[in-house]
């Protein structure tokens, strides 16, 4: 179940407060057990190690595991998933980390003095649904340009063997064209040569019986046939 291996819940606090949360808490039942869980979750002692991820069993019938993991800034994060899937959760938080403290706590702010961050809900978000990371992109993007390269080329190669095909195709029709002429070819020349045959048959015939006209006409002036 694809579902399964995701993340549920992300969550980032400080030491009083949650400073974004997803699903949020915006009145919706999903969002209001969200809350009540994350709220559980800080007041357990994990004994957390900065910039250490752990992680414990939550709901063992469910298959859920809550990672966590403090920054050198001061701040904790929490990822609520199902399953035995590890890498989601640890990425998620990796990244949620990054982007959180890039744009809330470089500046300098305390992070004490910070209040909730709704703005950031859709990037939370973003990081529990497809937590990758910049190598992770780059190898989807590698993936992606070679996987268009061989489609490409088996295209090509599809192509290629239909026009190999039709090749052998018109081949094969100019073949049998070239025989049908030789074949009807051969039957007019014999046509005509038996044509031929008969004509000087008749020519010959002809030239007999002139010659035996002229003969019998030279017989009868002459009396010589007497």
């Amino acid at each position: 179940d694809v579902y399964k291996r995701q993340v549920q819940i992300g969550c980032v606090c400080n030491n009083s407060q949650i400073l974004c949360l997803y699903p949020p808490s915006n009145g919706s039942a999903k969002g209001e057990a969200a809350k009540q869980l994350m709220e559980q979750a800080r007041k357990h002692d994990f004994r957390m190690q900065v910039n250490q991820l752990g992680a414990v069993v939550w709901n063992a019938a469910r298959q859920q595991k809550l990672s966590f993991k403090e920054s050198a800034k001061g701040l904790s994060y929490y990822a609520l998933s199902e399953g035995e899937n590890m890498y989601k959760p640890a990425t998620c938080i990796e990244l949620v980390m990054k982007d959180f403290e890039k744009a809330y706590v470089s500046g300098g702010e305390p992070v004490r003095s910070l209040s909730y961050k709704a703005e950031f809900e859709s990037t939370l978000k973003e990081h529990m649904q497809n937590p990758k990371t910049a190598k992770d992109k780059a190898y989807d993007a590698r993936i992606k340009e070679v996987t268009a390269l061989a489609l490409e080329n088996i295209e090509l190669q599809l192509e290629r063997q239909d026009k190999i095909e039709y090749t052998e195709d018109l081949s094969s029709s100019l073949v049998k064209a070239s025989e049908n002429m030789a074949k009807s070819s051969k039957d007019l020349k014999n046509k005509y040569c038996w044509e031929n045959a008969k004509c000087w048959i008749g020519i010959a015939v002809i030239v007999v019986i002139i010659i035996a006209v002229l003969v019998a006409a030279i017989c009868v002036s002459t009396d010589s046939c007497k």
